[in-house]
């Protein structure tokens, strides 16, 4: 998957410069402030975290299920490419909570707001307000923009930790050429999930008495720089939305070290059962790189937390199948119930059986 990776990297920086340079003759200006670009964010009763990146150029227009083939291109290469802007400082307010921040080297910022009140309960989603605090002899206009906070509701009965690609949503990674083309060459509005995952991810989200709403939290290693793709993926196909916690793995050219996949992803899935620690959460990945590793990893150091682990298979050799079948009897070992599965109907099935969601036959 890395050789995979580092060639999309090269195609994108390639083609993507050749049409950007066809696009745009004239280099692009700095006029005014930099942008924020804010991602969904989330919160317990006590502290909240809120994320973005400050970047300098425009921001990628909406896609269209109509869009041709060069267009998309470009719109990933713009995304890939972008200009960060580190040192600016921002403000972060939340209820009555209010926080300095200052993005790092790559254009990121991040802050952990602690709560004096908890958040209202009544609604799933809270807005925090970012603007940008001008530097000394700056007068840029005050242009807040908002970032949803999701408050799992109180009725939830466990989270829900899914990996995206080629466990939501089709990437081919088995077949270089067709994964190049669907990454390079489609966008959000063209691009399709596995069938049946919306269903059973709206399932999971309502839960066995209906009672819910479940909250969903989406981890990949995907860059931050396709946030905004994966979010309209997901809403234009029914998807539960959720917080996304992605990294920043850059272009090779520009020196970008890449986190270690495993580590990213422990670390992640860690934070989260520290941030929700009255919530039994459900593990949802697939074969085509560490996952059978850090969840059966997770589940060995946490075992009371975790209610399920479904690993979608979409590697079919040996050695993938022995590290899933591995995977199997560790989480089993600390009495997880474990489902390896290739199509969503049977991770359906088994939902059912554990009481995870409710029985749609007998419902009706």
């Amino acid at each position: 998957m890395s050789e995979i990776r580092a060639l999309l990297q090269r195609v994108v920086t390639g083609v993507g410069e050749r049409l950007e340079a066809t696009a745009a003759r004239s280099p692009r200006t700095h006029a005014g402030p930099p942008r924020i670009n804010a991602y969904r964010g989330y919160a317990n009763r006590s502290e909240a975290f809120v994320s973005g990146r400050i970047l300098r150029d425009a921001a990628v227009s909406a896609a269209d299920a109509s869009d041709p083939w060069w267009r998309n291109l470009l719109n990933t290469y713009r995304r890939m490419e972008t200009d960060e802007t580190p040192g600016i400082r921002l403000r972060i307010r939340l209820g009555e909570r209010i926080v300095d921040a200052v993005s790092d080297e790559e254009g990121h910022f991040r802050a952990r707001l602690g709560l004096t009140e908890p958040l209202p309960p009544d609604r799933r989603w809270h807005d925090a307000r970012i603007e940008l605090v001008p530097p000394a002899g700056r007068a840029w206009p005050i242009a807040p923009v908002s970032a949803p906070v999701l408050l799992p509701a109180p009725t939830a009965t466990f989270a829900v930790i899914s990996d995206v690609d080629d466990t939501v949503i089709e990437t081919h990674a088995t077949r270089p050429v067709r994964m190049m083309r669907a990454v390079l060459f489609e966008n959000a509005r063209t691009r399709r999930p596995f069938a049946g995952v919306p269903g059973f991810y709206s399932r999971l989200e309502q839960g066995a008495d209906g009672r819910g709403p479940n909250p969903f939290f989406y981890l990949s290693s995907s860059p931050w720089n396709l946030h905004d793709v994966l979010v309209d993926f997901l809403e234009h196909n029914g998807i539960p939305v959720g917080p996304l916690l992605l990294k920043d793995w850059g272009l090779p050219e520009r020196g970008s070290a890449r986190p270690d996949h495993r580590e990213h992803k422990l670390a992640r899935i860690e934070h989260l059962l520290r941030v929700y620690p009255d919530l039994p959460f459900l593990l949802i990945g697939d074969n085509g790189q560490a996952d059978p590793v850090i969840y059966a990893e997770t589940a060995e150091r946490n075992p009371t937390r975790i209610r399920a682990v479904y690993m979608r298979e979409v590697v079919e050799d040996g050695r993938r199948r022995e590290a899933v079948e591995r995977a199997g009897r560790a989480v089993t070992a600390c009495g997880i119930p474990f489902l390896a599965f290739t199509a969503t109907a049977d991770a359906v099935r088994h939902a059912v059986q554990l009481g995870l969601i409710a029985d749609e036959a007998r419902a009706g």
